[in-house]
């Protein structure tokens, strides 16, 4: 799987030491099952990537975070597009990829189950909105996005 161009800038970082961070599996704890590389992640038990010495997102070199466990959730569908997925509280052992919303390891340790945020329909779109405002300027989408947005008119005509 490759990563779209505009997710290139960013990647090429190292900050060292532990921190915590989140990830997202299917119900058994696995992430690529059916996949060569599939993995079951464990509580206490670290997982190493053990792929090329690269630092690319988007690789078998390193093992994917987010930040949040509601950023994990909201990129879901077009990240794992894990059905019914498992929220873990990880920690990392430095980060060697970021792309602004998720990062690389090549080390990780899970600690913990957590409930998933729920959100709603309404917290889904207003996510996508602001997201495509942030490369998107067309005077009149930017309009209905921000009418949308604030409220004012949500109507299918709009």
């Amino acid at each position: 799987m490759n990563c779209p161009p505009f997710m290139e800038v960013k990647q090429k970082m190292k900050i060292s030491g532990k921190m915590i961070k989140y990830k997202l599996t299917d119900q058994d704890g696995y992430t690529r099952r059916g996949l060569p590389n599939k993995t079951q992640w464990k509580v206490g038990k670290t997982i190493t990537t053990i792929a090329g010495n690269g630092n690319w997102l988007c690789s078998a070199d390193v093992i994917h975070f987010y930040d949040t466990l509601l950023i994990a959730a909201l990129m879901n569908s077009i990240h794992a597009n894990i059905t019914n997925p498992l929220g873990w509280e990880v920690e990392i052992d430095g980060v060697v990829a970021y792309d602004g919303i998720k990062g690389g390891t090549k080390s990780l340790t899970p600690l913990r189950v957590l409930p998933l945020p729920a959100i709603s329909i309404t917290q889904h779109i207003r996510f996508a909105i602001l997201c495509a405002l942030e490369f998107y300027h067309e005077k009149n989408f930017v309009e209905w996005a921000n009418n949308w947005l604030l409220g004012k008119d949500r109507s299918a005509a709009a």
